[in-house]
This record gives structure tokens, sequence and C-alpha cells, in this order.
């Protein structure tokens, strides 16, 4: 078997929360995996869609789109759908609400707090994505990528437009 000692894991909050427990975990059988785990990115997340109730359900059966002929999907206040031949259609949010995976409708992490930094397109212009570091290990990680000029610096980031969401997150999903 091959050993990994520098791994980066990028996910959704769950995903971080899940790579932090590892990391803190004082269990025997962890601790490797614990010390591979170099960096951990988070990326912003206000829910993520079960692939074939999204994709099979409602694109192919509503919207009669089949999965090859979409380029590109985002998700920005509703889904839009870049398709192979270049046309867009937007689908409100509202419409895939039985797409959500379970576990979302409980989650109150938006901004992956847990991460060494997290990153996403809220707050950021167009072309640039927002980076927030978390900790000493995120820190580092910039300052040797913009040394080594594999990262830039852009225009600021509106960090009223993360809070707000992760705001709404938190009063929509927390337990009453």
């Amino acid at each position: 078997t091959r050993k990994y000692t520098k791994i980066a894991v990028i996910g959704v909050p769950c995903a971080v929360q899940a790579a932090a427990r590892i990391r803190a975990s004082d269990n025997d059988l962890l601790r490797p995996y614990a010390k591979a785990i170099r960096l951990v990115i988070g990326l912003f997340c206000t829910e993520t869609f079960d692939y074939a109730g999204l994709v099979h359900g409602k694109l192919e059966k509503k919207y009669k789109i089949a999965p090859h002929e979409i380029k590109k999907l985002d998700v920005k206040g509703k889904l839009d759908i870049l398709k192979q031949d270049d046309s867009h259609l937007s689908v409100p949010l509202a419409d895939l609400e039985d797409t959500i995976r379970p576990g979302c409708r409980i989650c109150t992490d938006f901004s992956s707090l847990s991460a060494d930094l997290s990153a996403g397109a809220v707050g950021s212009q167009a072309g640039y994505t927002t980076l927030v570091i978390r900790n000493d290990t995120g820190k580092g990680f910039v300052e040797s990528a913009m040394r080594n000029k594999r990262l830039v610096s852009g225009p600021g980031v509106d960090t009223a437009a993360i809070e707000k969401l992760a705001a709404a997150k938190i009063k929509k999903n927390a337990k009453k």
C-alpha cells in the first residue's frame, strides 16, 4: 500500500467538519490520517443537491435536459444551467427543494468555519474567489502561494454579503 503524507481536503462544511474531527482525534487509528491532512479548504455552501434527484429527477424529467447536454451548473440565487450549445436556462431554487440533501436542512455552517481556508464566490467580483484565512495553516498556504505567484490578490471583498448568507443559513436551519 502507498502512504500519502501530504493531503489537502476540499469540501463543503459537513466534509470539513469531518476532517476537523479526524485532525482533533486522539484515536490511534486516526492519527496517521490526521498527520497526513496538511490543508483543509472549505467551500461556501447554502445546501447541496442529491445528484440523481436533481439531474435525473428534475432536469431530465421536468426540463428535458440530458446530463450530456450540461456544460456547467451554477447556483447563485437560482440554478443557472449552461448547456453544451451555449444556451442558458435558469431554474428557481424553490423548484429544487425536494432534491436538497436531508443533512443540509439542519446544517448552520455556511462558510466552513473549521477549515484552514474558506473559499467561495460570495463577496468577490466576477472572475475572483473570496478566500477567508481561518488559522496559521491557511495563512502560511496563502502567503506561500502568493510568494510563488500561484495566487494573486484582487479587489476588496464584500464581507457583509458573506455575513448575510451565514446569518440566513443559521436562521433557516437552527433548532427552534
